[in-house]
């Protein structure tokens, strides 16, 4: 036993008799504390793990999301492709289309270059008629999804720039000598037109207009022959 100034007494034979005892006791002390320490590890990793698996879950899931291409049920979120039409070739609208824009060009030079009266109240009369023939015919067109022209054929234009540069006398026989041939051409394509257009309604078109171009050209070999 060794006795301390302060007071404190160890007892050496007390410790060496129980030292089994004490021993036992820390150990359980160690182990216990030890379990302890290790269950804290075990939650953390698990709620580690488990979040690592909902992450991992979240993200499969959104690799897997499936998405479907625009199908009819899907028609609706665009209907701009729906509004829009594609205009069919046709050859005759075309040179019909651009004829008949040369026709009222070319009758309104008669009434400013011509010289004769006849010559002017038949350029006022292809003005109308051709108006109206094209007036028509646009209609038809855009009903029917037909392309139509919104200028002259170059082949049209070079005649109406021809007839630009002239006036009086040298006008009308030009303009009038044009007229009987460019008349005789476009019948011929009407008729045509009338009885095998592939479409229906071009077809009645032409076999209308007809009757107005036999007239014009009759009027116009009446006028010719004046001036010969």
């Amino acid at each position: 036993m060794i006795d301390f100034k302060d007071g404190l007494v160890i007892d050496f034979s007390f410790i060496l008799k129980n030292t089994k005892t004490i021993f036992m006791k820390i150990s359980f002390l160690v182990i216990i504390t030890a379990l302890f320490i290790l269950s804290c590890n075990d939650g953390g990793e698990a709620n580690s793990t488990s979040g690592e698996a909902k992450r991992i879950t979240a993200d499969t899931a959104a690799d897997m999301t499936i998405t479907y291409p625009p199908g009819p049920a899907n028609l609706s979120q665009d209907t701009s492709l729906s509004s829009k039409t594609v205009s069919l070739p046709n050859e005759f609208v075309n040179t019909a289309g651009s004829g008949g824009m040369m026709e009222v060009e070319m009758g309104r030079l008669a009434q400013t270059n011509g010289n004769s009266e006849d010559v002017k109240s038949y350029g006022k009369m292809l003005e109308k008629d051709h108006t109206d023939a094209n007036n028509k015919l646009k209609d038809i067109a855009a009903g029917e999804s037909i392309r139509i022209p919104s200028a002259m054929l170059p082949e049209h234009k070079q005649h109406v720039d021809h007839l630009q540069m002239l006036k009086g006398k040298e006008f009308d026989k030009a303009y009038m000598t044009m007229m009987i041939e460019d008349h005789i051409k476009d019948i011929a394509e009407f008729k045509t037109a009338a009885a095998s257009n592939e479409n229906e309604k071009i077809r009645a078109f032409a076999a209308s207009t007809l009757p107005v171009l036999n007239a014009h050209l009759a009027k116009a070999k009446s006028i010719g022959t004046k001036m010969k």
